[in-house]
């Protein structure tokens, strides 16, 4: 179990070492990546200027490129959130008498107050009862 556990674990920090290199490794992979389209493209003459000048943006995206995955994972949370609201908020209202019958297994007191009688044996207690309820 222990030496599972170890395999687990090992294949866990490789790829957690993965992510952390090719997170360094970003800013300078997208600015090969965008010298070689450039280049192979022919879209002009890679002077020093543009190039100076691409490195000074590129420089400032890393902080936005670093911060990318994080809003990737928080849009993905925030879908899911608004799914089960969705859900949530589109069940129709539950009747608990159209499912259970809950006076046979009450006392009589309890059962004339449930069903809303105001007879005098339930009427004294049930009244303040009711007020004292919240949201009632």
């Amino acid at each position: 179990v222990r030496a599972q556990e170890m395999s687990k674990l090992r294949s866990r920090k490789y790829l957690d070492a993965w992510c952390v290199f090719f997170w360094v490794q970003t800013p300078l992979l997208i600015a090969l990546a965008t010298f070689s389209i450039f280049t192979g493209a022919a879209l002009g003459e890679l002077s020093s200027a543009r190039v100076f000048t691409c490195l000074a943006l590129f420089n400032m995206l890393v902080t936005p490129l670093n911060a990318f995955p994080w809003v990737i994972n928080g849009m993905v949370e925030a879908w899911v959130s608004c799914q089960r609201l969705r859900a949530y908020l589109s069940v129709e209202d539950f009747d608990a008498r159209a499912y259970f019958d809950i006076t046979d297994e009450l006392p009589a007191p309890v059962r004339r107050s449930l069903a809303g009688s105001s007879s005098s044996a339930s009427s004294d207690g049930a009244a303040a009862r009711r007020a004292a309820r919240p949201g009632s």
